[in-house]
């Protein structure tokens, strides 16, 4: 259940084994750490039939729910009516009205409902009069918090749309990917959702900013410098000369120059940012990965044959196995640089080492 930088969230059924020899359902959530070092579980819910599991983060100001409902089986005993699932909507509505003001709200889950035509939010032809009833709640739901459907594709084998997923700002949402599973593992797809939430502004090149002082161009920390060099050559210029006659603004400007002059003889260069052009291999290679990944979803998405999945499926997980293995390239490289720096930067290997920090 475990994986790695992540924290897991759970809800599990407290239904024992039936006589068809399955335990009742659950949910689970993982967070990456940094996220969930702000995270607080607002919901643990289940009436074992709907599992609810619903965490808030402060930081991000955004709810993330998960949700399972067992499809009805009322000729074993295993009955999932109107009346189970309202309850469990009812306590995730407390929880996220618990919240003061408005955060972005993302519920995602397998609702099993395959009667729905979630274009219109109607119920299809021969749609069982409880999961009408089970429509509805949801539509008050959506109501209530301005909530969007946003799946709109199949995500069962056989043509359905049973996971599904709400959020309040359709606008986080750029890319949604249904990637098909092999039967042997799952009979549902793998419901993938790309958004642009809290994205960090690109920063500009470095080299097409100028910096606001000539004197920002020195690297004024290095150890390389002899200060008292320095100091004698501003004790020993000239200044009341200098000054002579001048206004305030030609006398600093005075000022500005020897002191620029000086800098240059005697303090080196601060050494300019590695520009979008020049990254490393390891990046430029692990963005060749990614794009190929997205290339080879996008075709299995498409693929009609068993055989041509199975084997972009094969593809996909090869690019994988060589995106880990790169990943792990690119840590050492960067911890090696970091440790290398200990000696003549030591800002860099403590900026590097903030960066892993997990908790403030």
């Amino acid at each position: 259940m475990n994986i790695e930088d992540y924290e897991i969230y759970r809800a599990d059924s407290k239904r024992k084994v039936n006589k068809r020899g399955r335990f009742g359902g659950g949910v689970a959530l993982y967070l990456r750490e940094d996220i969930a070092a702000s995270s607080k579980q607002i919901l643990d819910f289940s009436n074992n039939v709907v599992e609810i599991v619903c965490v808030y983060s402060q930081k991000e100001n955004i709810v993330i729910a998960t949700v399972y409902r067992q499809p009805d089986d009322s000729t074993h005993g295993r009955s999932s009516a109107n009346t189970e699932f309202k309850s469990a909507i009812k306590e995730l509505s407390i929880a996220i009205n618990s919240i003061e003001g408005t955060p972005d709200i993302i519920i995602g889950g397998d609702f099993n409902l395959p009667h729905t035509d979630w274009e219109n939010y109607l119920p299809k032809h021969q749609c069982p009069r409880q999961e009408k009833e089970m429509l509805e709640t949801i539509i008050k739901m959506c109501n209530e918090f301005h909530l969007s459907q946003v799946i709109k594709e199949p995500t069962h084998y056989q043509g359905n749309i049973l996971d599904l997923i709400f959020t309040n700002n359709t606008n986080l949402i750029h890319h949604i990917i249904v990637t098909p599973s092999l039967r042997s593992t799952s009979h549902h797809s793998m419901v993938t959702i790309q958004t642009q939430y809290k994205a960090p502004l690109q920063p500009d090149d470095p080299g097409d900013t100028p910096r606001l002082s000539p004197l920002d161009y020195f690297n004024f920390h290095s150890q390389d410098i002899d200060w008292e060099v320095i100091c004698n050559k501003l004790n020993d210029y000239e200044w009341d000369s200098t000054f002579e006659g001048k206004t305030p603004s030609e006398i600093l400007q005075i000022i500005y120059n020897e002191i620029e002059k000086i800098s240059n003889d005697h303090i080196p260069l601060r050494k300019q940012p590695i520009s979008q052009k020049t990254k490393n291999k390891y990046i430029r290679e692990m963005e060749n990965i990614k794009r190929r990944k997205r290339r080879i979803n996008k075709q299995i998405c498409n693929a009609r044959s068993q055989k041509k999945k199975d084997k972009l499926f094969k593809r996909l997980i090869d690019e994988e196995v060589k995106l880990q293995k790169l990943s792990k390239q690119t840590n050492l490289f960067h911890e090696n640089k970091a440790v290398n720096a200990i000696k003549d930067n030591i800002k860099y290997f403590f900026s590097y080492a903030k960066r892993k920090s997990k908790v403030k």
